[in-house]
């Protein structure tokens, strides 16, 4: 999960963030 952080720029980290929140969300 890290890899993905590093690779998208600092203004993408709150999308990503949310997207992860996202699919935490879903699986649950």
């Amino acid at each position: 999960m890290e890899a993905k952080f590093k690779i998208l720029p600092s203004p993408s980290l709150p999308l990503s963030i949310m997207i992860d929140l996202l699919s935490a969300l879903s699986k649950t």
